[in-house]
């Protein structure tokens, strides 16, 4: 007779839970809250990730409790005596149980005012610990409420303010924008002396939101080149030149 959710064997689905829970829980951190501005990424943030820590409290609480019934769970024997209307008799479990206990195949026990086996727990869910799972299906919805706003959210964002994710992305992941300016001005260079060869327009609506926060000035170890491409950096007073495709003058200064 098993005791709780964790004995084995365990169930499929529940095997599939421990595993994608956390790939969706890293996959909101990395893909969604980054995209955010700072105020709403720390709410959204603390809120998702409190709310996780309460699934997983009750999902382990819930899986943990034994809910066989009362006379099966302390081996009680009742005398005829004791046997009244609310009682019936479990032919497997040979003995006296509550007329709204069932018994459970999967878990070979009789479970107090059954209501249903869950496979994501492996555990049945009954009078022990309902008001446990209930809390837990709260909490998996108001999870993925959550999750699922914020991915229409972003998805909107993308088409109404693309620049705003561009800029919230690439600080979060460690691009200046002033590194998205410049790749954008070596681009033009190349597209003016006519080399199409490189798929340059990146930005599309957002070049001019991140055109406007060019910097005053812009320092050498600042610039970013596509690969397979050379730069030879000059004096201010003097324009660069751009070595042609597939040569090899070294990236230095005069």
């Amino acid at each position: 007779m098993r005791q709780n959710g964790f004995q084995v064997p365990f169930d499929l689905f529940q095997v599939t839970a421990w595993i994608f829970f956390p790939i969706l829980v890293g996959g909101f951190y990395a893909f969604f809250v980054p995209f955010l501005a700072h105020h709403a990424a720390l709410a959204t943030g603390i809120i998702y990730g409190f709310n996780g820590v309460v699934i997983v409290g009750l999902a382990a609480i819930t899986t943990s409790i034994n809910p066989a019934d009362r006379n099966v769970l302390h081996h009680v024997d009742l005398q005829p005596a004791q046997v009244t209307a609310d009682h019936l008799y479990c032919n497997v479990c040979t003995s006296y149980v509550d007329k709204k206990s069932r018994h459970c195949r999967i878990c070979e026990k009789c479970v107090a005012t059954f209501d249903h086996h869950c496979k994501w727990l492996n555990n049945c869910i009954g009078e022990h610990n309902y008001r446990f799972f209930f809390s837990l299906i709260v909490a998996i919805f108001t999870f993925t409420t959550l999750q699922l706003a914020m991915g229409i959210y972003l998805f909107v964002q993308c088409f109404n303010d693309p620049a705003s994710i561009l800029i919230q992305g690439a600080s979060t992941y460690g691009c200046s924008g002033s590194a998205l300016v410049n790749q954008r001005g070596f681009c033009e260079s190349l597209s003016a002396r006519g080399d199409q060869g490189h798929p340059c327009d990146l930005f599309g609506d957002s070049r001019a939101f991140i055109l406007s926060h060019r910097p005053a000035r812009i320092l050498p170890h600042q610039v970013v080149f596509p690969a397979n491409h050379y730069i030879r950096l000059h004096h201010p007073s003097t324009p660069p030149s751009i070595a042609s495709r597939g040569s090899n003058v070294p990236l230095m200064s005069t």
